[in-house]
């Protein structure tokens, strides 16, 4: 039997679908709707543009899933060492920003959106037991990985929205004033209290 805890999150949560659009995360929405009524598909509308408009006709009927489109970023203006060594991260960062500004309920899972995940519910039990947490897969978990204190599974995570949007907003900032650190650094720096130390065992099975 689920707590009551378990089930005010569910009630108020949102799973997010992060990244340029990808079928392997399209063809999980059905599983993910098994726990969560809300499903939020974030993508860059400069890339697979068809697979995009393909989805949004798919979806036009369906009340539980928002797609939101913004154009990729570019990183020319980027000065944080950290971007611009990982051409990754810049779009990686500023995409999980936008859909926690665009996520309604108060909390939300970060998923990728090529990969897919067969079953999220012990991640949302493990953060049921204390909600001022943010709680990661075990995806490059580390602790005490070159001097930081903890390096988040940042594959998927689950914490209150704001936070999230909070913490990803400075990051974001950041890209563009110098090195100042990392993700590690930010979350430590700003909302340290609110990290689990221990990753969820949430089924991880794309390739």
């Amino acid at each position: 039997m689920k707590s009551k805890a378990y089930q005010d999150i569910i009630d108020n949560l949102t799973i997010s679908i992060i990244g340029p659009i990808h079928q392997q995360s399209l063809d999980n929405i059905e599983n993910y709707k098994k726990i969560c009524k809300n499903i939020l598909v974030f993508a860059w509308s400069d890339i697979n543009t068809e697979t995009i408009e393909v989805f949004r006709d798919k979806i036009s009927d369906d009340e539980s899933v928002t797609l939101y489109t913004y154009k990729s970023p570019p990183s020319q203006d980027v000065k944080n060492c950290m971007f611009q060594h990982y051409k990754t991260l810049l779009p990686q960062v500023k995409g999980i920003m936008i859909a926690a500004t665009k996520c309604q309920t108060k909390y939300m899972i970060r998923t990728r959106a090529d990969e897919s995940f067969s079953d999220l519910s012990p991640m949302v039990k493990k953060f049921s037991n204390d909600t001022n947490t943010i709680v990661s897969s075990n995806i490059v978990w580390r602790t005490n990985w070159g001097g930081r204190k903890k390096h988040m599974g940042d594959h998927t995570f689950i914490g209150d929205t704001q936070t999230i949007l909070d913490v990803y907003k400075e990051f974001y900032t950041s890209a563009f004033e110098g090195f100042k650190g990392s993700e590690e650094y930010m979350l430590n720096r700003g909302v340290s209290k609110k990290l689990s130390p221990n990753a969820t065992q949430a089924q991880h099975f794309a390739d």
